[in-house]
């Protein structure tokens, strides 16, 4: 657990009721990038970044007993499908715990996760 120890804390950690916690480590990343391929291709960087968020984290938070998610998002807007994946769980945990219809949860969630993102970019 000593190369535990060296990353940084997770950008959210859910606790829930199962045995293990949730780590979700939040990244945006900009699609108009040097490095970038000649044919630009919709949702590509923010894939890539979470696979690398993976690949960086994921035996390390497995290891310490906790479940890691990533949350990656290019500045364009476009989710990575993880983190599509993860909104439609916060979802349908506000459904159940407020007794939200499915399709207001939805877009509160996916709403509120687009202007964070726009008003990040803004700044």
């Amino acid at each position: 657990l000593s190369g535990v120890s060296a990353f940084r804390p997770a950008d959210i950690l859910l606790q829930s009721g199962a045995p293990r916690h949730t780590c979700v480590d939040i990244t945006v990343v900009s699609p108009i990038l040097a490095n970038m391929p000649v044919h630009f291709r919709p949702g590509a960087a923010a894939s890539c970044a979470e696979e690398n968020k993976y690949r960086k984290h994921f035996d390390a938070c497995n290891t310490a007993g906790f479940f890691f998610t990533a949350f990656a998002v290019d500045t364009f807007g476009v989710l990575a499908p993880d983190a599509v994946a993860f909104l439609y769980r916060l979802a349908r945990l506000l459904e159940t715990s407020q007794g939200i219809p499915s399709y207001l949860a939805k877009q509160l969630v996916f709403r509120r996760v687009s202007f964070a993102v726009q008003l990040g970019v803004a700044r």
